[in-house]
Formats: structure tokens, C-alpha cells, sequence
């Protein structure tokens, strides 16, 4: 129950992040075209390359996985899911896929912090792993609010480096893959008034 609670108290807190953050994006000091959508439904670059970017580690890794069973069609199936959709060669697959690493690694670092505050918080509002009988939730928490800032970062920092280490062309070909398989996979949602 515990267990339960803490998942579901961390998910509305991610959730409730994520959602305060839409329209906020972390200046970057390599200037991108946006990703063009009607403003209303403008999806931020970070929430897009860090999907981006999580599916490319994630597909990496069930990869290994599957080459370690010695399943090598399916760890290739994995390897290629993105390479062949997009057409990219191996040289900027692999530097994708470095970069990709190198990104989760850093926010696994981030999400671990996000991870203590949360529970930190949790025992301080929620000791008995109840709602206060008047309803009164915690207050925003600032240092969560910053870590999410540094997690955007991390992910904006990602793209920089995959525009500087791909080439212009390249990286315009990567804008608009992501604007045709990755942008219309997601959903924004209003979250309170």
C-alpha cells in the first residue's frame, strides 16, 4: 500500500511538473527552429527529444538484452527501429545512439534527486500516507521545480550537441522525423483549472 501510494504521489508530482513547465523552455545558447505545430498544441523540445532520445537508449538497450539471449533478429530489429524509418547512416546512428546514452545517464543522476525530494516530501505532508483530512496538499516545491530546469536542460544540451556533431542538414532531417513519428504520439492535457 505504502508502495502504491509513493508511485501514484511521485507520478502526480512528475505529472504536475511536466505540465507547469509546457511553454517554459531552458534558453539554449545554439538557436533551433521549433518543431512547427498551431501554438495551441506546441509540444516543448525537451518533452519531444527526451522521448526521442529515452526510446533511442531504451530500444539500445532491449537490443543487448536480446543479443545476450542470442536473439539476433530481434536485437537487430531493436538496433534498426529508428535507423531505417529515418534513413540515417551508420555513422550518425551512432552518434545518435552515444548521445542518447550519454543523456540518460545524466538524467538518471537528475530523476534520482527528484526521487529523494519527493519522498522527502512525502513523509513531511503525508506522514500516515493519508491526504490531510481538509484536503490541503503540499505547496510547489521549488527544488523540484529547479531539477526539472535541469533536466530540460540536460535534454536541450543533447539536441545542441546532435545539431553540432551532425551537421545542419542532418539535424533538419532529424527535426522533421521527429515532426512526423515522434510530435503526433503525444498528447497535451490540461491538468486543474
Amino acid at each position: 500500500m505504502n508502495r502504491l501510494f509513493l508511485f501514484i504521489a511521485l507520478a502526480v508530482v512528475l505529472i504536475g511538473l511536466g505540465v507547469s513547465t509546457l511553454g517554459h523552455q531552458v534558453p539554449s545558447t545554439v538557436t533551433t527552429q521549433t518543431l512547427t505545430q498551431p501554438q495551441e498544441n506546441k509540444i516543448p523540445e525537451p518533452v519531444v527529444y527526451g522521448m526521442f532520445l529515452r526510446d533511442l537508449d531504451t530500444f539500445n538497450q532491449k537490443a543487448q538484452e536480446a543479443s545476450n539471449r542470442g536473439d539476433a533478429r530481434s536485437s537487430q530489429a531493436y538496433k534498426n527501429f529508428y535507423k531505417a524509418r529515418a534513413g540515417w547512416s551508420d555513422a550518425e546512428f551512432r552518434v545518435l545512439n552515444q548521445i542518447a546514452a550519454d543523456c540518460q545517464r545524466q538524467l538518471k543522476v537528475i530523476n534520482a534527486k527528484v526521487k529523494k525530494v519527493i519522498e522527502a516530501r512525502h513523509k513531511l505532508y503525508y506522514p500516515d500516507n493519508k491526504v490531510r483530512a481538509d484536503g490541503q496538499l503540499a505547496p510547489p516545491s521549488t527544488e523540484l521545480q529547479q531539477l526539472q530546469a535541469e533536466h530540460d536542460a540536460v535534454i536541450l544540451s543533447a539536441r545542441d550537441q546532435i545539431r553540432l556533431t551532425l551537421g545542419e542538414q542532418s539535424f533538419q532531417r532529424l527535426q522533421q522525423f521527429l515532426k512526423r513519428t515522434v510530435v503526433p504520439t503525444i498528447t497535451v492535457s490540461k491538468v486543474g483549472n
